[in-house]
């Protein structure tokens, strides 16, 4: 079996590299390597590698900057989706693609299930949309997990530009209004893995089953401000040094923040489906928040 992996080197790409090692070949796709907005070449790769399953890890995530590059955004998140849809389609392989909370506008007083109609705020978020609706249109076999607040160590993220900020300011000022639930890439990985020997060992009735979308977060939610505060007493108690304590954290209003691309005010996701489907366990978000602190702070000792 050959497993392609797209955006190898991204937060969700790197955590699956180690745990798709097990399968017997896996080709990782970086940026350098397969270029999402060139889709003739994709396809060139596609069927070059004629992989039974795709991971689609890759995307264009930079959310405020695709308000001025929609051409490029939807090119990468929904042009290389569909070409990669119609193609395992075609050639009848799983593909496993990664969504957005952001698909939602967060007016919602609970938890989103799958079913809850998308209503995206930004540029980005209606691209993730669309590159869903091209993978269901294109009726290939297909994961599709929506997550939020995705964060790893040594990743572009709010966990790691707290803590740097942290160390350098006395004063933060965190937007407290907004809920969702941190969600680290190594749960992802680790779910992923997971829900695709499941599938890959169902029988085939079975399997048209399992496909599909789904939610997929940590369990318990908080706010920006409920995350910051938690990573910044934490690794004051694990012996960093920083410039800002906790009371001088101050809670803000996301309306006090102008500029940028609007963000749904709730992004909580109901996981309910995927725990029933494939009886995964999801811990609370602190479980994951721990283990990424245990490993920041020990990053720290070593660079001293």
């Amino acid at each position: 079996m050959t497993i392609l992996l797209l955006g190898a080197n991204g937060q969700i790409g790197s955590s699956l590299r180690s745990r798709l090692a097990a399968f017997d070949k896996v080709i990782e796709g970086t940026r350098d390597d397969v270029d999402l907005s060139n889709h003739d070449l994709l396809l060139k790769k596609l069927k070059m590698y004629r992989p039974q399953i795709v991971v689609n890890a890759a995307a264009y995530t930079a959310v405020n900057e695709a308000e001025e590059e929609q051409e490029e955004v939807f090119s990468i998140n929904v042009g290389a989706v569909q070409c990669i849809a119609e193609w395992a389609k075609e050639n009848q392989a799983l593909l496993i693609h990664y969504s957005s909370d952001y698909v939602f506008d967060g007016k919602k007083p609970k938890p989103y299930v799958e079913t809850d109609q998308a209503n995206p705020l930004s540029v980005y978020g209606k691209s993730k949309m669309a590159g869903e609706q091209a993978i269901a249109s294109s009726g290939c076999p297909h994961l599709i997990y929506r997550t939020s607040w995705v964060y790893k160590n040594n990743g572009r993220n709010f966990a790691e530009n707290i803590l740097h900020l942290a160390g350098q300011r006395d004063t933060l000022k965190i937007i407290g209004d907004v809920s969702g639930t941190p969600t680290h890439a190594d749960l992802i990985a680790d779910v992923t893995i997971y829900c695709l020997r499941l599938y890959m060992n169902s029988p085939e009735d079975e399997k048209e089953k399992l496909s599909g979308l789904y939610h997929l977060t940590a369990g318990g939610s908080t706010s920006w401000y409920g995350f910051a505060m938690y990573l910044i007493a934490g690794a004051i108690r694990g012996g960093a040094t920083l410039a800002c304590a906790q009371e001088s954290i101050i809670s803000v209003l996301s309306s006090e923040y102008n500029g940028g691309a609007a963000r749904p005010l709730n992004s909580i996701l109901s996981c309910e489906k995927i725990k029933k489907t494939f009886g995964v366990n999801l811990p609370v978000w602190e479980v994951y928040a721990d283990k990424f602190l245990k490993e920041w702070i020990a990053g720290q000792v070593n660079a001293a």
